[in-house]
């Protein structure tokens, strides 16, 4: 019997040899699977550990802020009601006559001309005879003595 498991062996042993190979590409492929599951999850627990120090850092944070605003609101309460309870209310009727003035003031408008409006008027004061021909002392003054 053992000798026609040895023939059989011998005349299988390229088959047998593949088998072999194939058990140990699995068994190494799956240690190295295992292996990396291994590092994934204890990647993942610490990534979790640290987001959950950084939440609790949060909402320590948030608390003492908390503390700190109501303990200023608190403050402005105490001080708001110290400066309320000092004031006096009084209460008067005022019976006065009521006078309505009116002022008038009046407004004065100027009209600044240009130079060539000097000009023309001028030239129209002297074509009508109202210029100097026409009893005037002087032509309409410059444009510049206006201003």
């Amino acid at each position: 019997m053992w000798l026609t498991l040895v023939r059989w062996i011998g005349a299988h042993r390229i088959l047998l040899f593949a088998v072999v190979v194939g058990l140990l590409l699995g068994g190494l492929a799956w240690g190295v699977w295992a292996i990396r599951q291994d590092g994934y999850e204890t990647g993942k627990a610490e990534v979790q550990a640290r987001w959950d120090e950084t939440v609790r850092d949060a909402e320590r944070r948030a608390r003492a802020e908390e503390r700190l605003v109501q303990r200023a609101v608190d403050a402005i309460g105490a001080r708001l009601s110290a400066d309320l309870s000092r004031l006096r209310i009084e209460h008067r009727t005022i019976n006065r006559r009521i006078v309505d003035e009116v002022h008038s003031f009046p407004v004065y408008g100027e009209c600044r001309l240009t130079e060539r409006v000097w000009h023309d008027l001028n030239k129209l004061r002297a074509a009508t005879g109202a210029g100097v021909a026409a009893g005037s002392s002087a032509a309409v003054s410059d444009a510049a003595a206006d201003r």
